[in-house]
């Protein structure tokens, strides 16, 4: 768990698609997960209708998990991911 979790915020941090780093992470089908999802699909809709650059919406999506998962207590990002459903 100690190596897992600076890769996933190097992941968080890299651009990476946030679909990609779902996967990556095995966090998918996870209702922590499910609702950055949700927010990331809104962030995009709201840009896509407004004519806006998507690559300006993922950055400041990704930027604001970046914080939240640095903010984060290590104790309860280790539960999150072991709670993660693998199925």
């Amino acid at each position: 768990m100690d190596d897992f979790i600076p890769e996933l915020i190097e992941m968080l941090a890299s651009q990476m698609n946030p679909t990609v780093v779902c996967t990556t992470a095995l966090l998918c089908n996870n209702a922590w997960t499910d609702s950055l999802q949700a927010e990331y699909k809104a962030a995009r809709l709201a840009t896509v209708e407004s004519n806006q650059s998507n690559c300006g919406t993922c950055q400041k999506f990704m930027s604001n998990n970046l914080k939240k998962v640095q903010r984060s207590d290590p104790d309860d990002i280790q539960e999150v991911l072991f709670n993660v459903n693998l199925h």
